[in-house]
């Protein structure tokens, strides 16, 4: 191509336009509504290391009646474990010396009756209670679960023992 058949750059409108034409004015920009304040959840967390005094004296039933599960719900890991171990060398000690048979049940009685004394204290220090109210309700809860389950076990010694006795009864010969 010569210069006389080139057409004149300035007479050409470019394809595309590189610079985007400006927004058009506006009157009204909509403005966000604020956010409504959050809701606040009373949590008055009660200082775990002042267990009240009156709590600190009281039994707990459900630390003495349902011992391993009781400190495992409370997280006292140290204490669980501690029970554990202590059982299961009991048992293995009990199995090797057969006149050592009851000292399991007898050191799991004693491990709870020490966990109840003690009970609410550590379970008070164990968690962060909202206030004394539900700390009383849960450990009340568990004291009833508790004598539930203890009464549930009791009545099924009866009754194997009474089957046990009349099964017997029948089977003397000579009668």
């Amino acid at each position: 191509m010569t210069e006389q058949e080139m057409p004149d750059v300035s007479q050409l409108e470019p394809a595309v336009n590189p610079v985007p034409p400006p927004p058009p004015p506006v009157d009204y920009i909509p403005t966000v509504p604020p956010a409504p304040p959050p809701i606040a959840v009373p949590f008055t967390s009660v200082d775990p290391a002042m267990c009240p005094p009156d709590l600190a004296r009281k039994w707990n039933w459900g630390a003495f009646l349902l011992t391993p599960f009781w400190l495992g719900a409370m997280r006292l890991w140290n204490y669980f474990i501690g029970f554990i171990v202590i059982m299961v060398g009991l048992t293995i000690l009990g199995v090797l010396v057969h006149t050592l048979d009851h000292l399991t049940n007898i050191a799991s009685f004693v491990f709870g009756i020490v966990i109840a004394r003690q009970g609410n204290r550590l379970a008070w220090q164990s968690r962060n209670w909202r206030d004394e109210a539900e700390f009383r309700a849960v450990q009340r809860t568990w004291g009833i679960w508790g004598g539930i389950l203890t009464g549930v076990a009791l009545l099924l010694v009866v009754l194997v023992v009474l089957v046990v006795v009349l099964i017997s009864q029948q089977s003397v010969p000579g009668e």
